[in-house]
């Protein structure tokens, strides 16, 4: 696996070089409230890949893509459950580091939950890093945005290659997406947020405005 991992949005991609690059770990912090999830759908649609949810069972994602506009009824699924989240993480990623992409939903329980230690997390993103340099496969990582940081937000973000910020912006009865991308290693980084369609065909809307 040598390619970079297209996302699908053309002018992104021309950003990044051409995709995410093999074995790269990102991650994209988000809004709860925003249809983030379209973006890693189509992702998900486009690559062979897998899914790990941290908030809902096999049947519940199976679910959740079923009403999407995306075809993703082949991607694999793993749950990783409270009592034992990040060894559930760990052997699913290892099951699925034959894929081109594997997308955790979501990060920000594996960094703040009493059941994960913090040298235990640490040490899973070394192996999870060691994993990805020898297959190329690319894992994002999808944390929620909070007021306050969770507990081990520093040591995702100090391990990742790539950080996404996909904010949104309510305008009267107009919805706007902007994705930020503030750490680019190997690469640039965004100087300039984009504005981001999601809904139908996602692409970036190149008009000008301020937000």
């Amino acid at each position: 696996m040598n390619k970079r991992l297209q996302t699908g949005i053309s002018d992104l991609d021309k950003q990044l070089n051409g995709g995410f690059p093999p074995g790269a770990i990102v991650t994209c912090t988000t809004d709860s409230r925003t249809q983030s999830e379209l973006f890693f759908h189509r992702l998900l649609s486009q690559h062979d890949a897998g899914y790990i949810s941290t908030i809902g069972n096999e049947a519940t994602v199976e679910a959740e893509f079923a009403k999407s506009p995306e075809d993703i009824s082949n991607v694999n699924i793993g749950y990783a459950s409270p009592d034992a989240m990040l060894q559930n993480s760990k052997s699913y990623m290892d099951k699925m580091n034959t894929y081109e992409l594997i997308v955790v939903n979501t990060v920000s329980d594996l960094e703040n939950s009493d059941y994960v230690d913090r040298g235990a997390y640490q040490e899973f993103l070394n192996w999870l890093q060691n994993i990805q340099q020898h297959t190329g496969c690319v894992v994002i990582l999808h944390r929620f945005e909070s007021q306050d940081e969770n507990k081990y937000t520093h040591i995702t973000n100090t391990m990742s290659d790539i950080i996404m910020e996909l904010e949104e912006y309510i305008d009267g009865e107009n919805v706007m997406n902007y994705l930020h991308i503030p750490k680019c290693r190997g690469g640039m980084s965004l100087d300039e947020r984009m504005k981001i369609k999601l809904q139908g065909k996602m692409s970036v809307d190149t008009s000008r405005d301020i937000a």
